[in-house]
């Protein structure tokens, strides 16, 4: 089943629910592949994990996105309400890669 995905206040987001491991990394890439190539260029695609868990092979699939997203001419977000996943994303610098917000109200705010 495809990761679920709306429009909301200008942005396409998309909800990623279970902790992204190995063993659905690759669907979840595919998921968030389509959706990227489906927006049309200038659009922001907010990717609001859900999990408090962030793996490596959740950030390799987020920093994937995220180069899909520039060739694509898109704006890609992360939010996360999650202390450890925000952790995470501090600890190997991908918050500096990555436009990472608490949720989707702060993201409504920075854009």
């Amino acid at each position: 089943m495809p990761l679920p995905s709306y429009r909301l206040a200008g942005h396409q987001v998309v909800k990623v629910y279970a902790v992204i491991d190995i063993a659905n990394a690759a669907r979840v890439g595919q998921d968030l592949d389509r959706v990227l190539a489906d927006c049309p260029r200038g659009s922001s695609v907010v990717v609001d994990l859900r999990a408090p868990l962030l793996t490596a092979a959740g950030l390799d699939v987020l920093e994937h996105a995220h180069e899909t997203a520039l060739r694509h001419g898109l704006a890609l977000r992360v939010t996360t309400r999650h202390a450890l996943v925000r952790k995470v994303l501090r600890i190997t610098g991908a918050e500096h890669l990555l436009d990472v917000h608490r949720d989707l109200r702060a993201v409504s705010t920075h854009a």
